[in-house]
C-alpha cells in the first residue's frame, strides 16, 4: 500500500547509508480515537545510476515502541478495522488524546538490525466533510432513484483535514462504510430505492452532527449545462466539421440547486432549428439515452439551437447552441490516409477535414493544413481546380 510522504522526526535527504529505516505514515494528523497504518521501509532503496543502495526487507520487528502512551497506542490485531492494513510492516496506532507522540520501532531487516522513528500528531474531532468520489461534482449528496452514491467519511479538526480511520463517524440504515483509502480514510455507499427516498446520517463522534442522503427527480433538476467546446463524432472526437447527416454527440450534465450531482439524469432535448439539426432519426423533440450525452443529427451548415431539460420534466429551462460545418458527400467519400497509394501523379484529396493531400510518386504527401478553414472536394473548373478528377481545396 503506497501511503504517502512520511512525517518524520527528522527529514531524510539522501543515502548517506546502507543501514537506515524509515517509518511512514498518513500525510494529515489522525482523529482521535482512529485507527491508521504506519509503514517500516529500507531507508536507502537502490535501483538508480548513482544510487550504490541495496533494497532490503523487514524479517522481524524486534521492538515497538511509543513515547506518550497517553496520546497514542498500537492497537491490537482484533481491533483493526477491516480493510486498514495490518502486518509486520504495517503496524496500526490508534490516536487517544489530541497531542503528539514519537513512535520508534527496531526490526531486523535482511542485512542488519535498524531504527525507524516517526512524530504521529492526533488532533480532537470537531466536524465531517462527507465529500463525493466524483470529480465533477459540486452538489450536496443526492442520487436518482436506484442508483447508487459513494462519498468519503473526512473527519476534520480545527479546520483542516484529518486522517484515520473512525468507527462510528458516520452510520445510517443502509449506509455501509468499509472501503479504505491510502489516507487510512473510510468510503461509505447508498443505494436509493427505485422508488425514491432519503436516509439521516448521524455520528457515535459527533452527537451534533446531521447528514441527508437524498435521492432527486426530473422536477428537481434546474439546468442542463451542455459542454458544446467538447461537441463531435464518437469517431472523430470533438470538432465542427461533419459530412452530411452525421450524427454528433454533445456532453451534458443536470444540475440541481445546489449543484451538480455525480450522476446526472438523461436530457430531453427539442431543435429550434430543424433544418440544421434534429435528433438521431429526425425527431424534434426527443430523449437523450445517455446521462450524459446527447445524440443529434447535423443536416447542413449552421448554427443547432436546442431547448433542454431533464426527461420527463414539465420545463426545459436551458438553452444550447454551437455551430457545425458540413462538408460535401464528395469529401467524405474522397477522404485519405497518408503514405497509401496513389494513381494520378499530382491529384489532391483531403486528408481529414482539416488538411489536404497531394499524389506524389505514387503515394498521398502532406500538402497543406486549413488551419480554421475546412477541406473541401471541388470539381473541374471550380475555385481554380483544373483536374478533371476534382481537387482538394482549403476553404474559409
Amino acid at each position: 500500500m503506497a501511503l504517502v510522504a512520511a512525517l518524520g522526526a527528522a527529514t531524510w535527504t539522501g543515502c548517506t547509508s546502507d543501514e537506515e529505516a524509515r517509518l511512514q505514515g498518513p500525510q494529515n494528523p489522525i482523529a482521535e480515537q482512529s485507527f491508521a497504518s504506519l509503514w517500516l521501509v529500507d531507508g536507502c532503496v537502490g535501483g538508480g545510476k548513482v544510487n550504490f543502495c541495496s533494497t532490503e526487507t523487514v524479517e522481524e520487528v524486534l521492538e515497538l515502541a511509543i513515547d506518550d502512551p497517553s496520546v497514542l497506542r498500537f492497537a491490537e490485531e482484533e481491533e483493526v478495522p477491516k480493510g486498514l492494513l495490518s502486518d509486520m510492516t504495517h503496524p496500526v496506532v490508534q490516536g487517544l488524546a489530541a497531542g503528539s507522540a514519537n513512535v520508534r520501532v527496531r526490526a531486523r531487516f535482511s542485512d542488519a538490525e535498524r531504527v525507524a522513528e516517526l512524530k504521529v500528531e492526533v488532533v480532537e474531532v470537531d466536524a465531517v466533510a462527507l465529500p463525493p468520489r466524483c470529480a465533477e461534482a459540486e452538489a450536496p449528496l443526492r442520487v436518482p432513484p436506484g442508483k447508487t452514491l459513494t462519498f468519503d467519511v473526512v473527519p476534520h479538526g480545527g479546520g483542516k483535514p484529518l486522517d484515520g480511520v473512525l468507527p462510528g463517524l458516520v452510520r445510517g440504515e443502509g449506509v455501509p462504510c468499509s472501503g479504505i483509502d491510502y489516507s487510512s480514510r473510510m468510503a461509505c455507499s447508498w443505494t436509493a430505492p427505485v422508488e425514491g427516498g432519503s436516509v439521516e446520517l448521524v455520528s457515535d463522534v459527533l452527537p451534533g452532527f446531521r447528514g441527508r442522503l437524498q435521492s432527486y427527480g426530473a422536477n428537481d433538476v434546474v439546468a442542463v449545462h451542455a459542454f458544446t467546446e467538447r461537441v463531435g463524432t464518437r469517431a472523430l472526437g470533438p470538432g465542427t466539421r461533419v459530412g452530411p447527416g452525421w450524427t454528433v454527440i454533445l456532453p451534458t450534465a443536470t444540475a440541481l440547486k445546489e449543484g451538480v450531482p455525480c450522476e446526472s439524469l438523461p436530457v430531453r432535448a427539442v431543435t429550434a432549428t430543424p433544418s440544421i439539426c434534429t435528433g438521431p432519426d429526425g425527431e424534434l423533440d426527443w430523449d437523450a439515452s445517455d446521462h450524459r450525452e446527447v445524440s443529434i443529427k447535423i443536416l447542413k451548415t449552421g448554427t443547432c439551437k436546442l431547448q433542454l431539460g431533464a426527461a420527463g420534466a414539465a420545463t426545459l429551462p436551458s438553452t444550447a447552441e454551437f455551430a457545425m460545418r458540413v462538408v460535401s458527400q464528395a469529401t467524405v467519400d474522397h477522404l485519405a490516409r497518408p503514405e497509401t497509394a496513389c494513381e494520378v501523379e499530382g491529384a489532391t484529396t483531403c486528408k481529414n477535414f482539416y488538411s489536404s493531400m497531394r499524389c506524389e510518386n505514387g503515394r498521398w504527401r502532406d500538402l497543406e493544413s486549413c488551419g480554421s478553414g475546412v477541406c473541401e472536394l471541388v470539381g473541374q473548373g471550380e475555385a481554380g481546380c483544373t483536374s478533371a478528377e476534382g481537387c482538394a481545396v482549403c476553404r474559409p
